[in-house]
Formats: C-alpha cells, sequence, structure tokens
C-alpha cells in the first residue's frame, strides 16, 4: 500500500473516533429506536403524497396539507431530530473542511 493510501486510511479511522462523529452515529441510533418517532416520520410521509394525489381537489389538498404541516413541524421539533440535524450538519461541515484539505 502506498503512503497516501495509508494516511487515508488513518484520516478515516481518526474522523469515526472523533467525539462529534461519535455522538452524531449516538443521535441516529436514538432516532432508529424510537418507534413513535419512526412512526411520525412515516406518517409525514404517508400525508405528503396524500396532498400529491389529492392535489387537483383543493378541500381535500388543504386537508391533508394542514395535517402534513402540523406532523412535520412536530417531527422537526422532537428534540432527537433538533440534536440530529445540529450534529449532521457540523459532521458536513467537517468533511467539507477535510475534503478542501485534501484537495
Amino acid at each position: 500500500m502506498n503512503k497516501i493510501s495509508l494516511k487515508i486510511d488513518e484520516l478515516a479511522a481518526s474522523f469515526f473516533e472523533l467525539e462529534l462523529v461519535k455522538e452524531y452515529f449516538k443521535a441516529v441510533d436514538l432516532i432508529n429506536e424510537n418507534t413513535a418517532l419512526l412512526d411520525l416520520s412515516e406518517r409525514v410521509k404517508k400525508l405528503q403524497r396524500m396532498m400529491t394525489l389529492h392535489f387537483s381537489k383543493e378541500a381535500e389538498y388543504e386537508k391533508f396539507k394542514l395535517e402534513y404541516e402540523t406532523s412535520l413541524n412536530e417531527y422537526n421539533s422532537h428534540p432527537y431530530i433538533v440534536n440530529y440535524t445540529y450534529l449532521k450538519n457540523e459532521v458536513e461541515d467537517l468533511l467539507s473542511q477535510m475534503k478542501k484539505i485534501i484537495e
């Protein structure tokens, strides 16, 4: 293996040891273990589909839109999702910085 490949492997290994990255994966696990939150996510997706299907029927569309917005707000304001979103953005910023350094 050449030096570049070794350095990339070292970088990848050290990346996953960062506390920020560990916290991100913990947040993902918390979300995936929370059945109520997963059910709410599925409800949001279902309501999105229902809005699309009833786009031409204004009354039905508005009913589903209101339910969708309420459910989406509930989902997005859940503490697990708020934390996950923050950590995801931080990890993406870190990856972007690493990419710039490598390039």
